[in-house]
This record gives C-alpha cells, structure tokens and sequence, in this order.
C-alpha cells in the first residue's frame, strides 16, 4: 500500500482472506470511478507507453496495493535496480490474483 493512503485501508481484510483462500499473491484493482476523464485518458496512455517500452503487460487498473509471499519477498530483494514495485514483479514472473 502507498504511504498517501490513496487506497482504502478497508481493504487489507480483503488481501489476507484472498491469500488465504488461494496461497498466492493478491492484487487490488483500481477503478478510477472518482477520476476525471483527462485524468484516465492520461494514466491509461502512460500505461500503455509503458507497456510499449518495456515489452510487457501492465493495466492501467493496478497498483501497489498488494499482499505478497516470502518467496516473491526474497526474490523481490534480490534486484539491484529497484524500479516501480509491480513492474518489478511482472519482471519476475509473479502472478497476480486480483480483487
């Protein structure tokens, strides 16, 4: 979760009862319902631009609000260039179940 609470703290119960429930990492979406349509039309050109660049899928509708495992933890830390957290993962192969 970002330190600007930009998501709701509400949810953390949901992340834990999802990891249990399929003991992989959970993700939650974002809407963007309160957004401003230039706000959406510019996020989801970033994305995209980004997805170009870095010859990988990233969605407009996630972020880093997350429950991960140890062993994606260690993996994580093993990376000398940290870059944004769910880019990283991508990079590592980590698969999502998203809320």
């Amino acid at each position: 979760m970002d330190c600007d609470l930009q998501d709701d703290p509400s949810y953390i119960i949901d992340l834990y009862n999802c990891y249990l429930k399929y003991k992989k990492p959970v993700i939650i979406k974002h809407s963007y319902e309160d957004f401003k349509l230039k706000d959406r039309i510019v996020s989801n050109l970033f994305w995209l631009f980004l997805s170009i660049l870095s010859f990988k899928k990233f969605s407009p509708n996630l972020g880093n609000y997350l429950l991960i495992n140890k062993q994606v933890k260690e993996k994580y830390l093993l990376i000398e260039s940290i870059g944004y957290l769910y880019g990283d993962l991508i990079s590592l192969g980590t698969k999502f179940i998203s809320i």
